[in-house]
């Protein structure tokens, strides 16, 4: 299984949606590669966190303060080097 591909399937692991024999390969990818498994780790955390935040809703002014802080700031980041 090739990097592109464990990308391709993460969703259905964390979903357990992956046949039992390619959730077995997936696995093994995870233990040889340790990037990859702190990748999928990080990724497991950002739906949870995404899915929290979801429920919960923005506070009220927090979304008009959050679009108004960014574009006042756009310009500035668009023209900062990276």
């Amino acid at each position: 299984m090739n990097n592109p591909k464990f990308i391709e399937l993460i969703g259905d692991y964390c979903n357990d949606s992956l046949d039992p024999k390619d959730r077995e390969i997936f696995a093994r990818k995870l233990q040889s590669e340790p990037n990859l498994a702190s990748f999928l780790r990080s990724y497991e955390m950002t739906t949870t966190l995404c899915s929290e935040i979801l429920k919960r809703g923005i506070p009220d002014g927090a979304q008009d303060r959050l679009n108004t802080y960014l574009k006042s700031h756009i310009e500035k980041l668009k023209t900062k080097e990276l």
